[in-house]
């Protein structure tokens, strides 16, 4: 039996030949013949095998990996299951590594035929689990519930406590999914479970992350009581020193912030947020640096220390500026407004939602330009390439005539008339047939303009007279109205980016929105869901 097919080799030898451009290359080369040479007073194959999949788990460097894995290939080495359940895993994980999620999930699949044929319980486990975290990344989430599943099943094949612990890494996962998709009860419902589990083993780490991410949850869905439970117990676990986490501790503090800001419990709330500044300064957080401080300027309004509101939403916009994100930029503008109204300035309030507003309009100018360019780019390309498709056929049928008179010509002096009636006949269809793809060609380049008048339309006018109500009359399923907001987003042209920054959410959650709202209204895309909206009637 051979050990890997020419497929694999292919995608191997590509990857290869992109990293081929490093000029090191031959220096992996040299390394990767040193170790084969090595092993070539090993007796067996399969000890060949096995010996060198075991160094390419070890080594770090991607490219040395895989040129390990590929020298096996080009000796065409036999080895047994479980060593090719390593290779594939090997190789689904370098190419995940590298960004490449469809060959790697090509090798994933791999790994699951070899590990369900030989009943190989750990490669089953890895491949769904890897299946599921790719399926994440596409935002693929209903995929990717369904593999964590199917992983949950292959844990019931262990025993004791590694079964124990195998289930509750899936749970956190399974949770982080439905936490993504703001289903906030069912992220609970994993956690809860995981959380038991970490109990059970008596694992602080485990129990730790379960009890901070079970506060989050019950914060979310407004049980600011239970939330602060859950993270002073998670708190007075990573204050023992048994183990420690100061980015894990800051996200506890954050919770428990909010959770006594819900509660309306300022000073508690200062308090907590002010030790999750303290500790994203001290590791350079800046990310979470910048959410606490917004949130702790809100609480000083609340106070009405406006002065250190001021003080704390300076320097938020002071990171945003600094991190060139228009979202952040945003938000620190929006809570910037906040301060100076609760300080009665309302000529800077002013100003400064004046600047908002510039950014707003930038960004969505700067956006609409970029589509439209990419559009006129696109047009004036399908324009060039419609003209020389023209001209070719044009030369072409010219050709074609100066062949066919100087083939009647040649046959009507020796006399061959009725081949060249054949002859003529032939080339009168190949006209007629050239002539219908200049035609072809007019309709697609008459399409196109069509198309490119269609983007410059109407769809963003529509979706500032768009109402709820109207809508859900045209439908069987009424749509939510988050669903609603992020329908009329998309209709005004904003990206996925730009409607996951204004409406506070994932990236992954707005098209999670999209697909909901396109399955009700029966359509594909955005340009059909413009077309239903015009011209569907109202259900009765």
């Amino acid at each position: 039996m051979k050990l890997l097919p020419t497929l694999i080799i292919s995608s191997i030898l590509l990857f290869q030949g992109y990293q081929a451009y490093n000029q090191s290359t031959t220096q992996y080369q040299d390394y990767v013949d040193s170790v084969m040479l090595s092993l070539e007073s090993i007796e067996t194959a399969n000890e060949q095998v096995e010996k060198v999949v075991n160094l390419a788990i070890a080594e770090q460097n991607l490219e040395r990996k895989l040129q390990l894995l590929h020298e096996i290939e080009r000796k065409n080495l036999p080895a047994d299951d479980t060593v090719i359940a390593k290779i594939w895993y090997e190789k689904s994980i370098s190419h995940l590594g590298t960004g490449y999620l469809d060959s790697s999930k090509y090798f994933i699949d791999k790994l699951l035929e070899t590990s369900t044929k030989y009943k190989n319980i750990k490669g089953q486990l890895s491949a769904y689990n890897l299946s599921a975290h790719i399926d994440s990344q596409k935002g693929e989430f209903e995929n990717a519930i369904n593999n964590y599943f199917k992983a949950l099943e292959v844990v019931d094949q262990y025993g004791g406590e590694k079964k124990l612990q195998n289930k509750a890494r899936i749970l956190g996962n399974l949770s982080g999914v439905f936490f993504y998709l703001d289903d906030y009860e069912s992220a609970k419902k994993y956690v809860s479970q995981e959380l038991e589990i970490g109990r059970q083993l008596d694992a602080i780490e485990n129990t730790s992350f379960a009890l901070v991410r079970m506060g989050i949850m019950e914060e979310k869905l407004g049980n600011y009581k239970e939330a602060i439970k859950f993270c002073l117990q998670a708190e007075e676990q990573l204050s023992r020193g048994v183990y420690t986490d100061d980015i894990l501790l800051s996200n506890c503090y954050s919770t428990l912030g909010a959770a006594y800001k819900g509660l309306e419990q300022w000073s508690n709330a200062r308090s907590y947020l002010a030790k999750g500044i303290s500790l994203c300064r001290k590791n350079e957080d800046l990310t979470n640096l910048f959410d606490l401080l917004k949130e702790q300027a809100r609480i000083y309004i609340a106070l009405g220390n406006t002065s250190k509101a001021n003080q704390l939403v300076t320097e938020a916009l002071e990171l945003s500026r600094g991190s060139q994100s228009y979202g952040n930029l945003q938000s620190a503008l929006e809570a910037k407004v906040d301060v100076e109204k609760a300080k009665q300035n309302f000529e800077l309030a002013l100003a400064v939602h004046e600047e908002l507003d510039m950014l707003k309009d930038s960004t969505t100018n700067l956006e609409a330009k970029n589509r439209i360019a990419e559009l006129q780019a696109e047009y004036e390309n399908e324009k060039k390439e419609a003209e020389i498709e023209r001209l070719s056929l044009e030369s072409s049928l010219q050709q074609i005539l100066i062949e066919k008179a100087r083939l009647t010509l040649i046959f009507s002096i020796g006399g061959f008339l009725l081949l060249v009636g054949f002859i003529i006949l032939y080339f009168i269809q190949r006209s007629k047939k050239l002539l219908v793809e200049k035609e072809a060609q007019e309709f697609q380049f008459e399409a196109l303009k069509n198309r490119f008048m269609e983007i410059h339309s109407s769809p963003g006018e529509l979706a500032f007279s768009l109402e709820l109500d109207v809508l859900n009359k045209k439908l069987n399923t009424p749509l939510t109205e988050r669903e609603f907001e992020t329908l009329r987003l998309t209709i005004e042209g904003k990206t996925n980016a730009k409607i996951a920054e204004e409406l506070i959410i994932s990236v992954n959650t707005v098209k999670y929105h999209l697909r909901n709202v396109y399955s009700k209204m029966g359509v594909g895309n955005r340009k059909e869901a413009f077309r239903y909206i015009l011209q569907s009637p109202d259900k009765q």
